[in-house]
């Protein structure tokens, strides 16, 4: 199963992340595309552009922008069901409210629990910002599907920041499968991994990162999940 995340900025330039997705060897033939800083329509048109169904949440419109600001499960795939996962805590100097997007999206036949999440800047104390990682976690412990995707930006700028966002995810069974090393985003000349994917009931994984895309100031996630063979426990091991 392929797994693409990709926080496109303000989700202002939709037309060019669809394109820049089907141009990607590594992103084009995706089962789920997980979209951060989206609204509705754009969210739209890159399912429109890709032939693909979409869940769409938001909590509400952006400060900055005016324009909603939500997150998407974009795929091929039937989808089951969808909701909004509320996160505790409004963002300290805006106000700005958070959630996660969840489908139920049926892959061969195979029910998988997928999550997109955009949780706060490090502007909210990490204690805080754990809550909210935990709040998805719970939440995709609570449903019964042995497998389950969670990616999206994590805005994780510290090594601790890091820890504590794998160790909770890890409460929920959920191991980090995205590539621990590659960047996905640049800032004041710092390259940071703010972006992940955590899965479980895969067997293993193979991730990387797409550099040079010019959609959005992150670049894309893309993973590779194996189903496990038949009567082998359900535990990734990440490349």
């Amino acid at each position: 199963m392929r797994v693409v995340s990709w926080n496109i900025q303000y989700g202002i330039e939709s037309e060019l992340a669809a394109a820049e997705i089907a141009a990607a060897p590594e992103l084009r033939d995706f089962d789920v595309l997980l979209l951060q800083e989206m609204d509705e329509a754009g969210t739209a048109a890159i399912a429109e552009a890709l032939d693909a169904r979409y869940a769409y949440a938001t909590a509400g419109p952006h400060a900055n922008t005016g324009r909603d600001f939500g997150n998407a499960v974009v795929t091929r795939w039937p989808i089951r069901r969808s909701a909004e996962v509320p996160l505790p805590h409004r963002a300290s100097v805006s106000g700005q409210p958070r959630s996660a997007t969840h489908a139920v999206v049926v892959v061969d036949d195979r029910e998988v629990s997928a999550y997109s999440v955009h949780t706060e800047i490090p502007s909210l104390r990490l204690a805080r910002r754990i809550e909210q990682f935990a709040t998805v976690a719970r939440d995709a412990d609570w449903h019964p599907i042995d497998q389950v995707i969670v990616g999206g930006d994590f805005n994780t700028v510290t090594a601790r920041g890091v820890r504590a966002l794998v160790d909770t995810m890890q409460t929920a069974g959920l191991r980090r499968v995205s590539s621990t090393t590659a960047p996905s985003y640049r800032r004041g000349g710092r390259d940071l991994v703010l972006d992940h994917v955590f899965a479980a009931g895969f067997a293993d994984a193979t991730a990387g990162v797409v550099a040079g895309t010019t959609a959005s100031d992150h670049a894309p996630l893309w993973v590779e999940l194996e189903p496990p063979a038949d009567g082998e426990p359900d535990e990734v091991d990440a490349v």
